[in-house]
């Protein structure tokens, strides 16, 4: 959309009739005779199916294929002449039973509205559905979308909510960070209750759908700013989640001036320190940042200028650029260090592992502490230890990282980051720079915030409601 709103390119809409059953399979595909054909099947007969059907996994892949292959036959490149574009319609039309839609204005429940100012993006419709649906209509709209600083989580002994009313609203809210990055951070906090929901998050939940009330035509507007440069804001809350203490991170992606994808995300991995977490969401938003930049190149708009990636956290940047100074992130290499130069107890690891061999090794670093204290204690009350002490595990891996200095990938997380990092920074395909946190956009992606922070990060991205000017001119 980006694109089309700085290069002033028109948008087309076609309907392929039946799409998916176009398909060819690759893989051998069985299903059971269909109703009314049981008859002229044996027993353990089934179909060996040669193309796809709707509800296979594997239907949107066929499809896509069955497409390219047309696009390739007919010799279709990236190009502006609409000559060319009425041929290729001409030849998809041959190549499949399609409808022309004409100009681009509702797809898939996004309303597309197009005038001077740019492209309007928006699911007034689908929002004003949902509020008659759960029947709030006529309720009170409000300006936020949670309490600030408020923290969900499950409580012991609270009072469980409406679970069958509680999943059924969650998964209508799921579509709309589509066009409402505003929403996208409550919407994936509230789905995480799903399975339990109870009286505070069915709160919040009623609370986001007013919301909506008050902001039902909001969307994004592309504006035609004449370049197509990337940028990317990315942020992180550190422990955020009062459940597990995970941290949240996001981001906004930027291409020509406009905002064309955003996350809020969960990260796997405890956080120690707010650098680590920042970090973290650096090294997430630069995959972003690539594939974006792929996709340009794949249209025909490969990217000239460095990528500026935007953090407000000055450790995390120097972190990222300095491969030496990464100290805060060596919590894992601390552990092989101490296990190569050299009881009961159970005790709840201060870091999430990743992988059964990460937890058996933390926790080997662990009781060898207990061990050389043991030790000690022996040799103080005059009964020192001559024999060597035996540290007994039933996880080869772990055993063989602690013994083998080189092999320990799976204890590499963090490191696997600051290369990825640091390999894009020498490429010059990427520069990080530094924000003032009340200057960064993503903060909307990582918490809560109060009315006068979510507006100013929304309207910086130009997100709002233009239709007044906009209705009428598509």
């Amino acid at each position: 959309m980006s694109v089309a709103a700085n290069k002033e390119r028109p948008l087309h809409q076609f309907d392929v009739k039946n799409a998916f059953l176009h398909g060819e399979l690759e893989e051998e595909v069985y299903m059971e005779a269909p109703h009314g054909f049981t008859n002229i099947f044996g027993e353990k007969e089934v179909c060996l199916l040669k193309k796809s059907l709707y509800g296979l996994k594997q239907s949107p892949r066929s499809w896509f294929g069955r497409f390219t292959l047309a696009m390739k036959n007919y010799g279709f490149r990236q190009r502006d002449d609409y000559e060319e574009i009425a041929k290729l319609k001409k030849n998809l039309f041959k190549a499949f039973e399609m409808k022309d839609l004409g100009r681009l204005k509702y797809f898939l429940g996004i309303e597309v509205l197009r005038s001077k100012l740019g492209i309007f993006m928006c699911q007034k419709k689908y929002v004003l559905d949902l509020l008659a649906e759960v029947s709030m209509i006529d309720c009170k709209p409000v300006d936020t979308l949670m309490i600030m600083n408020q923290k969900l989580y499950i409580e012991e002994k609270a009072e469980l909510a409406d679970k069958e009313r509680y999943q059924r609203m969650v998964g209508k809210l799921i579509y709309l960070p589509h066009t409402q990055p505003d929403i996208a951070y409550v919407v994936g906090v509230v789905s995480q209750f799903m399975h339990q929901p109870q009286g505070a998050h069915m709160d919040a939940d009623l609370r986001i759908i007013r919301y909506l009330k008050g902001t039902a035509g909001h969307g994004v507007l592309f504006r035609p700013n004449g370049h197509l440069e990337t940028q990317l804001y990315t942020d992180a809350d550190l422990a955020g989640d009062k459940g597990n203490r995970r941290s949240t991170s996001g981001y906004f992606t930027l291409v020509g001036g406009n905002l064309v994808t955003w996350r809020s995300k969960k990260q796997k991995v405890v956080a120690l320190s707010c650098a680590e977490a920042e970090f973290r969401g650096i090294a997430r938003g630069l995959t972003e940042v690539l594939w974006v930049r792929r996709l340009l190149t794949e249209i025909g708009y490969p990217s000239q200028e460095t990528t500026k990636i935007i953090s407000d956290n000055k450790a995390a940047i120097q972190i990222s650029e300095n491969p030496i100074q990464h100290d805060r992130t060596k919590h894992i290499e601390v552990d092989r260090h101490f296990i190569n130069l050299v009881t009961w107890r159970r005790k709840i690891q201060k870091v999430v592992a990743l992988s059964s061999a990460e937890a058996e090794f933390r926790g080997i670093a662990r009781g060898l502490t207990e061990v050389l204290w043991v030790r000690r204690l022996l040799t103080e009350i005059g009964y020192p230890t001559q024999e060597t002490a035996k540290v007994i595990s039933d996880n080869k891996a772990a055993i063989q990282i602690s013994k083998n200095s080189v092999q320990h990938d799976r204890t590499k997380h963090i490191e696997v980051d600051r290369h990825f990092i640091k390999e894009k920074l020498e490429a010059k395909i990427i520069t990080l720079s530094f924000v003032w946190s009340e200057d960064q956009l993503a903060d909307i992606l990582t918490k809560s915030v109060n009315e006068s922070v979510l507006h100013q990060c929304l309207d910086k991205l130009n997100f709002g409601n233009p239709t007044i000017q906009l209705e009428g001119a598509c």
